[in-house]
């Protein structure tokens, strides 16, 4: 929990992410090697979010 729930998306969900599980270290693995990559040579200024869709507008 936020120390200073100020901001919105600083208090904890009470709901589970649309893909309705957390989620794991494997995860990350396809975004990061992406961004490691050469494919990556034209994103810039950019965040990936690797959030099973929590943060989805």
């Amino acid at each position: 929990m936020c120390a200073r729930p100020i901001l919105r998306w600083c208090r904890p969900s009470s709901t589970t992410p649309p893909l309705a599980r957390t989620g794991k270290p494997e995860d990350i693995v396809g975004p990061a090697v992406f961004l490691a990559s050469d494919l990556s040579a034209y994103v810039t200024g950019t965040i990936v979010m690797v959030d099973g869709g929590d943060r989805t507008v």
